[in-house]
């Protein structure tokens, strides 16, 4: 049994969660990509946690854990009482995905600090390279790199979704080389800083205002956290690229407006006001007509407008809670795991990146996840690896101190 549980933790999660940073870049569908994501992440996860009980025993005498638990159960709960019908057995199966997803990650990251950070290392690899591709194929078919938005290939719906993926990737690459720069540019830097200024391109081709504004709050995290020095240059190429855009390509930035999001959200506020306290029930369809538009919006284009209309303010503060919980206990250990800081950077993306875009933050796997809750799923590895060494210590000075009291009883 424990080599089997050393399989799926060493090999099968580890292979699934590749398969979910990387396969909408060459699965053939969004249904192929999840389902493969069920096959081999979600699946030897639902097995993990049934034989192998401790993880989540452990993970259990945290409050995280137990937050987590209550957001999930509530969001659930929320299901009573919108107009019960069978496709509530959907989102209440996204539910579960998304918990399951999490606490497979819990599992993988178990003992594995430096596997996370290779697999994260081998997507961006994998996507620098399609994204070199992507941007030959827009620059060809559109007789320039700014005639329209870049859309990445494979599975990327749209601009802004393809902006998501490739923002959280490019805040990684910045949170590792800020983990790793030790005063002198190594060969191996060099080649993360090429990976970074791929994606970093690519995601200002995007021309999606969202991202930059979710980059510059990321690395001024990073600037308050880590090395000021390596961090500054990162801010001074923000700067430099804003510069460059307002100057040669205003339009990019100015042109669209605030695209109508005052007013979706004014009209999400006033239908959030209608159930403020318990919300419209997490199946609940959002209609948001605009008239100068020709389609209804189902969204608020809000994460936290979208968790409030959904969940209404107690399932807003229930997510609030949990964010800031695993924000503060993961900056209390940032400095003893790199991956504490690299989390923190991507969910604080993902949170500005949130802000403007989105609505229902429970939804199957797709780009959401990677501004929401892969940064989450980081910070849980963090969390329960820190939890599992302090009750290591704990044991240690008890088996100390019982020693102790047998050598002074002889």
């Amino acid at each position: 049994m424990t080599k089997f549980i050393d399989i799926l933790q060493h090999y099968i999660l580890p292979l699934g969660f590749l398969l979910f940073l990387t396969g909408m870049i060459y699965f053939s569908s969004m249904s192929a990509y999840q389902g493969k994501t069920y096959l081999f992440f979600m699946l030897p996860s639902v097995i993990l946690m049934m034989i192998n009980f401790k993880v989540l025993k452990n993970f259990s005498r945290d409050k995280t854990f137990w937050l987590l638990i209550g957001l999930f159960a509530y969001m659930a709960t929320s299901l009573a009482w919108n107009d019960t019908i069978i496709s509530d057995i959907a989102h209440l199966k996204r539910l579960v995905l998304i918990f399951i997803f999490l606490m497979g990650a819990i599992y993988m990251g178990e003992n594995h600090t430096k596997l996370i950070i290779n697999l994260l290392l081998s997507a961006t690899i994998m996507l620098a390279i399609s994204g070199c591709y992507a941007i030959y194929l827009h620059y060809s078919n559109h007789n320039g790199l700014f005639a329209t938005r870049f859309v990445g290939i494979g599975n990327f719906s749209n601009p802004l979704l393809s902006s998501h993926v490739y923002g959280v990737f490019t805040v990684f690459l910045m949170a590792y080389i800020s983990t790793q720069y030790q005063g002198k540019l190594t060969s191996f830097i060099h080649l993360l800083i090429v990976l970074f200024i791929i994606l970093f391109v690519m995601t200002l081709l995007t021309q999606s205002r969202t991202a930059m504004l979710a980059l510059t709050m990321a690395t001024l995290a990073l600037f308050l956290w880590c090395q000021p020095k390596i961090t500054l240059y990162f801010i001074s190429l923000l700067i430099l690229s804003a510069t460059i855009i307002l100057i040669f390509k205003p339009d990019i930035i100015l042109a669209r407006g605030f695209s109508a999001r005052p007013e979706l959200w004014k009209i999400s506020l006033e239908k959030i006001s209608l159930a403020p306290c318990l919300g419209h029930g997490l199946a609940t369809k959002l209609d948001i007509t605009i008239p100068r538009f020709y389609h209804v919006f189902s969204e608020p284009h809000n994460i936290y407008l979208g968790t409030a209309y959904y969940g209404g303010m107690l399932g807003l503060l229930l997510l609030l809670m949990l964010l800031l919980n695993l924000i503060y206990s993961s900056v209390l250990i940032a400095k003893s795991n790199p991956l504490a800081m690299i989390g923190i950077a991507m969910l604080i993306y993902g949170l500005t990146a949130g802000m403007t875009e989105g609505g229902n933050i429970f939804p199957r796997p797709k780009e959401t996840w990677f501004i929401i809750w892969l940064p989450i799923a980081l910070l849980l590895m963090v969390k329960y690896k820190h939890l599992k060494q302090l009750q290591t210590q704990d044991i240690d000075s008890d088996n100390s101190t019982n020693e102790i009291c047998i050598a002074t009883l002889s």
